[in-house]
């Protein structure tokens, strides 16, 4: 789970672990679900879709008003390995580039419990991965998180990565102040499995159209 409002730092970490899955495995071994909640405008809008092009990974991707389906999708995926766990050999990377904008993680029953979506949401964070599927999320702030999922399905993202944030977000997210005197270009590694162990790094920069010709040459190279 990625944590913070730097949305060009946020995609440029999403990509970042995208190439580097497609890189180390195999198209045969690995199939990406991509929801890509960019804005039109933005100077990142376009480069999920690129490297979706590029990657020969099988790959789904979808925008804002095909998130039900898209989570639908992988629901199903796990709901066949629930029933045959051997169907697990194939990894399944369910990428979400905005969580907070997912507007069906909003919904609520007549009780004001977690709709349908975000119960299935929850479902696949807390099932998948003991079954081959993992949840790569970013969200802006950890309010957000708390409003679309609830505290045991966040529980379940070991691995996290908080940018600059205020002190009671990063208390709560990394279990430590100190995302709150990052800097801009700066982010932390936090490993829920190793207590007390919090890694300061520097995100790469946003991948150019330069490094995109290279990475397109590259896996054509491998083909």
């Amino acid at each position: 789970m990625i944590l913070g409002q730097n949305e060009k730092t946020a995609f440029s970490i999403l990509t970042t672990v995208w190439l580097s899955i497609c890189t180390h495995a195999s198209s045969k071994y690995a199939e990406f679900f991509i929801a890509d909640f960019s804005r039109a405008g933005d100077i990142w809008a376009t480069l999920l879709p690129k490297l979706h092009e590029i990657f020969p990974h099988t790959a789904t991707l979808a925008r804002q008003r095909d998130f039900g389906n898209l989570v639908s999708q992988v629901n199903n995926i796990l709901d066949q390995r629930i029933d045959n766990s051997d169907l697990a050999e194939r990894r399944i990377f369910f990428i979400l580039a905005g969580l907070h904008r997912a507007r069906e993680l909003r919904d609520t029953d007549q009780y004001g419990s977690l709709g349908e979506t975000a119960q299935i949401f929850g479902k696949i964070c807390r099932e998948g991965p003991d079954l081959g599927i993992h949840v790569i999320s970013w969200c802006d702030t950890f309010g957000n998180l708390a409003r679309l999922v609830d505290r045991r399905t966040i529980s379940e993202f070991d691995l996290r990565i908080a940018m600059k944030m205020g002190e009671d977000d990063s208390n709560q997210f990394i279990e430590s102040p100190k995302a709150k005197a990052l800097g801009q270009n700066r982010a932390y590694l936090f490993d829920q499995n190793q207590i007390g162990k919090i890694e300061k790094f520097r995100p790469y920069e946003l991948i150019s159209e330069s490094e995109l010709e290279e990475i397109q040459t590259s896996f054509g190279d491998k083909e």
